[in-house]
């Protein structure tokens, strides 16, 4: 730890560990940016993007396949099959139109196998996919 560090959770322990915000204590931001800021990694494909199939998103949703942009001024997605256990192989159809959007794709329990790489090599922007638990021989 910096020894700005040491000196912030001195001052919060003195202050007797209150349950209170940063801002309610009147901390300024200056005095602990150093070990909260984030540095912003940005590993997603830098690519412009039209907004994603609308009736695709609908119907995802209708499914509870979970699906949300990776912040607010991108057309990337990220997606999450969790709340649909019985997403396989065949349903890989249904993100057909919006193969292009998707950088993260969360498999997480579903049904898909091995043959679920020869769909995701169709999917330009990929960079993250979540297998666990699923029936694939992949190992963390």
């Amino acid at each position: 730890m910096t020894e700005s560090e040491i000196n912030f959770i001195t001052y919060w322990i003195e202050l007797g560990v209150p349950k209170k915000t940063l801002g309610q204590l009147g901390v300024k931001r200056n005095k602990i940016g150093s070990f909260i800021s984030k540095k912003d990694e940005n590993f997603y494909p830098d690519v412009e993007l039209n907004t994603p199939n609308t009736e695709t998103i609908k119907n995802l949703l209708s499914k509870n396949i979970l699906i949300s942009p990776i912040n607010r001024e991108s057309n990337l997605l990220n997606i999450s099959t969790l709340n649909y256990p019985k997403f396989g192989n065949q349903q890989m159809e249904l993100l057909g139109r919006i193969q292009r959007h998707l950088v993260s794709i969360d498999l997480i329990y579903s049904s898909v196998n091995d043959s679920i790489f020869n769909r995701l090599a169709h999917f330009p922007n990929l960079v993250k996919i979540k297998l666990n638990y699923t029936q694939t021989l992949v190992k963390e």
